[in-house]
C-alpha cells in the first residue's frame, strides 16, 4: 500500500489504486484480508465460506462471515442411531371359544367301572344311537374339549423411538461482494471471518471426488437420513387352558324325551335306567343323548412381544471440497 499521501490499494475494484503495478490480490497490502478464489469446475458451485460445528450448535449468521451474504448449502454428519424401546404387550381374555363335541362313556355296571364303550357327539344335536353287547347301566361324561378362539392383543404404553443424533453440522455462505482481480481466472475475495474457516470451498450434490486443483480437502455432509425404525404390532398366541361347561342329557328312547338323566360336569358318573323294551341277547339297546355346551370363560393367551426393526442411514449427501 502507499504511504505519505499516496493512494491506498482498494483490493476489490480491479484497479491498481496505489500505482505499484500490483492490482488487488497481487498487492501485499491485500494479503491479510483478501485471497484468490479459483473458479470452480463445471458442475460445482462456489466459492463459499464454510462453518463446521457440533450437531446441536446453531449455525452462525452469514453476516458474521466477512462478506459472504447469501446462505448456501449445508448438512449434517456423524449419524448415531439410538435404539428403539418397544412397548409391552398383553392379551385380553379368550373370545370365540367353541364347544363343539363331547364324549361320554357307557358301562354295563352301575358305577362306571369295567369295560367302557365311548360315543362322541356334536353340540346341540339329539343323537340317537344303539349299544350292542350290553344294556348300559351307567354313563360318565368323559370330555368336552374347547376349540378355537382368540385373544385381543393390547399395547401397553407407547413405543419409544428416540430422535436421530448428529455429531456434526455444516453451513456455508456464498456470493462474496465486492470482488477484485489479480487472481488470473479467479477473483479476489474477502477472507472469511471466524467462526467460518479461513479457506474457501466449492460444493456439489452427491458423494463426489474433488476436482484436481486447490479445492482438494473433501468433506461430506448429509441433508438428512432415511429412518425406518419401527416396532411390530402386538399379537397373541392361541388360547390355552380354555374349557367348556354345560350338560349332557341321556335318554332311553331315540328322540331325547324319555327317562332323562343329566350329567352336569365333566367326570360325573350317573346310573342309567334300563331299556324299557330290552331285546334278547345280544343286546341292541336304543338310546339317545344331547350335549348343550358353552365356554367356561377360562383360559388365556400368551402375548407375542413387539419387536424392533429397521434402522437409519444418511441420505442426500453433498460434497464440499475446500482449501
Amino acid at each position: 500500500g502507499g504511504a505519505g499521501g499516496e493512494a491506498t490499494e482498494i483490493c476489490v475494484n480491479f484497479l491498481d489504486d496505489d500505482l505499484d503495478g500490483l492490482p488487488d490480490c497481487t498487492d501485499p497490502a491485500c494479503k491479510a484480508e483478501f485471497l484468490c478464489a479459483p473458479p470452480p469446475e463445471v458442475g460445482w458451485q462456489g466459492p463459499v465460506a464454510l462453518w463446521q460445528g457440533p450437531g446441536d450448535a446453531p449455525a452462525p449468521s452469514c453476516a458474521q462471515s466477512g462478506g459472504y451474504e447469501q446462505a448456501k448449502a449445508g448438512g449434517k454428519a456423524g449419524l448415531s442411531v439410538p435404539p428403539v424401546a418397544c412397548a409391552d404387550c398383553a392379551c385380553g381374555p379368550p373370545k370365540g371359544v367353541a364347544c363343539q363335541v363331547t364324549t361320554t362313556g357307557f358301562f354295563a355296571t352301575g358305577d362306571c367301572s369295567g369295560p367302557k364303550a365311548s360315543l362322541t357327539v356334536p353340540v346341540n344335536v339329539c343323537q340317537g344311537f344303539v349299544t350292542t353287547g350290553m344294556d348300559p347301566a351307567s354313563a360318565r361324561w368323559e370330555s368336552a374339549p374347547a376349540a378355537g378362539g382368540a385373544c385381543l392383543p393390547q399395547q401397553l404404553g407407547s413405543h419409544q423411538i428416540p430422535p436421530l443424533v448428529w455429531s456434526g453440522k455444516a453451513s456455508t455462505c456464498g456470493e462474496p461482494l465486492p470482488t477484485g482481480g489479480g487472481c488470473g481466472p479467479g477473483v479476489c475475495v474477502p477472507r472469511p471471518h471466524a467462526p467460518f474457516g479461513a479457506g474457501l470451498c466449492i460444493y456439489h450434490d452427491g458423494n463426489q471426488s474433488c476436482p484436481s486443483g486447490p479445492y482438494a480437502q473433501k468433506l461430506v455432509y448429509y441433508a438428512g437420513a432415511d429412518d425406518s425404525r419401527q416396532c411390530s404390532g402386538c399379537t397373541c398366541l392361541d388360547p390355552t387352558g380354555t374349557s367348556c361347561q354345560g350338560t349332557t342329557a341321556l335318554y332311553t328312547d331315540t328322540g331325547c324325551t324319555v327317562d332323562q338323566v343329566v350329567l352336569s360336569q365333566v367326570g360325573q358318573c350317573a346310573p342309567l335306567p334300563p331299556d324299557p323294551t330290552p331285546p334278547p341277547p345280544p343286546y341292541k339297546s336304543l338310546r339317545s343323548m344331547i350335549y348343550v355346551g358353552a365356554s367356561a370363560g377360562t383360559g388365556s393367551c400368551a402375548p407375542v412381544p413387539s419387536q424392533a426393526s429397521g434402522g437409519a442411514v444418511e441420505s442426500g449427501p453433498i460434497t464440499f471440497c475446500c482449501f
